[in-house]
């Protein structure tokens, strides 16, 4: 309980001073959440009037006050769209968990597998075309990524569409999948490569432990040997994975806005664009929640991961 407590207070503490910090660099800044959504000539005192209507002509401290006042009270609309900010997020969220969770769930199991295809081959045709393959995606920006796969599934071959989470006029769960392919498939792509690459070194350090080499001698079958490669692998693996899991929730975010995704991702690139302090900040805070909350279950899983290790 103690642990949870200080896990806790120590996850507030960081969130002030990265929310104070941020607030700071946004603040000074150039443009204003005033030219937002703006497409005509603003006059020198409409433009006075928003800023004194949205608290922006006060100090640095006046509106980092207010804003924790906000956020305390659960009352902070966003300065671009003046709605409260905590519907917004709870509009987007689900579609950015979808999106951050299933890729990152996927990139494991792809990664494990074709590492492991990759350890067992090693220096073959087949091991040198995939990570051929998978490095070349790798090198490749997580934006350009999403632009070739909208250029090619969605212009060329017109399989997926190429924006959007859901069809506007028929919100079906058979056309969510389908608006989630290319996101999930530009995510997945941008990371694999050196997952695998790494996937496929601790494998080869599992495969020359004496108790592996002892299984295959005493005609243990394949499939069970390979298991017990994966599991010894594991941790070390999934330890790697969730110290790079926030590089995955930044290409989530770039990928959400270059197909126009309802998600937390696109709405915070905006944000940032438009100096909307108060959605920016609420955004962050709740991007560190989650990269605080994967790394607490990946440590909880490395825990009992390793608990049975000893046990066996």
């Amino acid at each position: 309980m103690i642990y949870f407590i200080k896990k806790a207070l120590s996850f507030v503490l960081l969130s002030l001073i990265l929310s104070f910090v941020l607030f700071c660099l946004i603040y000074y800044t150039n443009g204003s959440a005033v030219y937002a959504n703006k497409s005509i000539l603003l006059s020198k005192s409409f433009i006075d009037n928003e800023l004194k209507r949205l608290g922006l002509n006060e100090g640095l401290f006046y509106q980092y006050f207010q804003f924790l006042k906000g956020l305390i009270s659960l009352d902070l609309k966003s300065l671009t769209s003046d709605k409260n900010i905590f519907l917004l997020i709870k509009e987007r969220l689900f579609n950015s968990i979808v999106l951050i969770f299933g890729g990152g769930f996927l990139m494991l199991v792809f990664g494990i597998l074709l590492g492991l295809i990759s350890a067992l081959m090693n220096k073959s045709l087949i091991d040198k075309s995939i990570n051929f393959v998978l490095m070349l995606c790798f090198c490749l920006p997580s934006f350009y990524m999403g632009i070739l796969l909208i250029l090619t599934f969605s212009i060329w071959f017109e399989l997926f569409p190429s924006s959007l989470s859901n069809d506007i006029q028929n919100p079906t769960f058979l056309n969510y999948l389908h608006h989630l392919i290319l996101p999930l498939s530009a995510l997945i792509l941008s990371g694999l490569g050196i997952l695998v690459s790494f996937c496929k070194n601790t494998f080869i350090q599992t495969l020359n432990k004496p108790y592996i080499n002892a299984a295959f001698l005493m005609g243990f079958k394949r499939r069970r040997v390979y298991f017990f490669i994966i599991y010894d692998a594991f941790s070390s693996i999934f330890g790697y994975f969730s110290a790079n899991f926030i590089g995955l929730l930044g290409s989530s975010y770039i990928i959400e806005k270059v197909f126009s995704y309802s998600g937390i991702g696109s709405l915070f690139i905006d944000s940032l664009i438009f100096k909307d302090y108060p959605l920016s900040l609420v955004l962050i805070i709740v991007s560190f929640f989650i990269v605080s909350f994967f790394n607490f279950l990946a440590l909880f899983l490395e825990k009992i991961i390793f608990a049975k290790k000893e046990a066996l």
